[in-house]
């Protein structure tokens, strides 16, 4: 008979406010919502990792940088990890979130390896991360999914597994 055993993983991102204005700027822009990743039930006997996604939206009067950053949580950047409600001296269980679909661009603050959103609202970002939309009237939508990944094949015990971070957006 085979068992599996399943650990219920979730990360949380909270909101902090981080909106700084130009002064000659006449537009504002407001986060209007932002998903968690949460990534469900992890099987540490699958050879596959374990992908969810979230997401930030930010609206904007007329066209406007703006950038997104992300605290490291848990650990630094390279090894983010969630901690175990049951065990948080020692049940670890690593992860990251990056700002590509290949998950290969970690997202943070631009240090330890990470990199930030930049992100144009209503138009292409810079670095083609962002996405974007032009609702009917002055409205500009900055959009940056959230990527995530559990490598596969993690020893760990069954339980909760949490770590909370905050993004920070500026424009």
């Amino acid at each position: 008979m085979t068992s599996t055993l399943l650990a219920r993983v979730f990360t949380t991102l909270l909101l902090l406010a981080g909106a700084c204005f130009a002064p000659s700027a006449m537009a504002a822009c407001t986060v209007t919502s932002s998903t968690g990743v949460a990534f469900g039930d992890y099987d540490p006997t699958s050879a596959a990792p374990l992908l969810s996604q979230g997401s930030i939206t930010v609206d904007c009067t007329g066209n406007q940088t703006v950038t997104m950053t992300l605290t490291a949580g848990n650990g630094p950047y390279a090894t983010r990890y969630m901690k175990s409600a049951a065990n948080p001296a020692s049940g670890f269980l690593y992860y990251n979130l990056y700002l590509d679909s290949a998950r290969t661009i970690i997202f943070g603050d631009g240090t330890g390896g990470s990199s930030v959103a930049d992100c144009r609202s209503g138009s292409a970002s810079p670095n083609g991360l962002c996405g974007f939309a032009n609702p009917s009237g002055s409205s500009r939508l900055a959009i940056q999914t959230i990527y995530g990944r559990i490598n596969a094949s993690q020893d760990v015990g069954v339980g909760d597994f949490t770590d909370t971070l905050t993004y920070t957006v500026t424009f």
